[in-house]
Formats: C-alpha cells, structure tokens, sequence
C-alpha cells in the first residue's frame, strides 16, 4: 500500500475495462451495420434475380406450338426436338438419317408446311420469312424428311422446277 498504488492499479484495470467494452461494442455495431447493409445488398439482388427469372419464365410461356385463331403471332421459330416431343406441335417434321442434305431439307419441309391446308395466310408469311442459316443451323446434318404431304409437295418442287426451265429455255 505504499503511495497507493493499489488502489491506482485497480482504478486503471476497470477503467481499461470499460475502454475494452466499449471499443468492443463499437466494433460490434460497426459489424452489425455492415452485415445488415450485406444483408440488404444480398436480398435487392435475390429480388432482382427474381424479377429476371419471372420475365424469362413470361417470354418463354408466350411461346406455343399450338396457336390460336386468336394468337397474334409474331415469328416463326424452328425448333429440332425428339418427335415425341412434338406431338402437339402443329407444324412438325420427322428427320430420320438419311443422304438429304441441311439446305435442301429445310427447304422441303417449309414447302410442307406452306402447302398445309391448316396453314394460315400469316402463318406462311412468318414460315417463309425463317431464312435459311437458322433452319440450317437446327437441323441435323444428312437427314431424311417423313411426314404426310411429303410426296405432293416434292411434286409441287419439281413441277416448278420444270416450270422455270421452260421460261429460261423459250428466253
């Protein structure tokens, strides 16, 4: 007890004590306030995942194989898939191996579904206006063409055909 020094000594612990306490607290709030800011940054992007994911599920649930009367259709797009899958398609063509090549098959089968009685005069329009490298590009390679109607329309390809070199040849 000389000079005090006890009493100095314990003055000093609690008061680095309280300093720690506080210094802790402070860093804890510090902590606390930068995950709720993370938290809140997390849950915006969980929201707008959600709205993404909602939008793309809208554009693809505006897709049919099956159009109405009353569907406002605005493109045609050429879809290869296991023929099973395309049962209820309306416009559907079964590719089995074959020697046809890409550009002359895609070709056939856009006569088919042009040649469809069932086929609207807008549909044919969207059907035509499909240009080549995209029907190229979804089907496979060295096929062969199976559905009904097949045999008049490579009739119709061939009476054109004919057609166009008579012009060409009387020219």
């Amino acid at each position: 007890k000389k000079y005090g020094s006890q009493n100095v000594n314990q003055e000093s612990v609690t008061e680095k004590e309280k300093i720690n306490s506080e210094k802790l607290a402070e860093m804890s709030n510090e902590i606390e306030d930068s995950d709720s800011d993370s938290l809140k940054e997390e849950s915006k992007a969980v929201e707008v995942s959600a709205n993404k994911e909602e939008a793309e599920t809208d554009l693809l649930n505006k897709l049919t194989g099956q159009p109405l009367q009353s569907d406002i259709l605005l493109y045609a797009l050429p879809v290869c898939a296991p023929y099973a899958s395309l049962q209820k398609y309306k416009f559907k063509v079964k590719l089995t191996a074959g020697n046809l090549k890409k550009g002359k098959a895609s070709k056939q089968a856009i006569e088919v579904f042009v040649r469809d009685k069932a086929c609207s005069s807008k549909e044919k329009e969207l059907i035509k206006a499909v240009t080549d490298p995209e029907m190229v590009a979804t089907i496979l390679g060295d096929v062969k063409i199976s559905t009904p109607g097949l045999q008049a329309a490579k009739g119709a390809q061939k009476r054109s055909k004919k057609a166009k070199a008579k012009k060409n040849s009387h020219s």
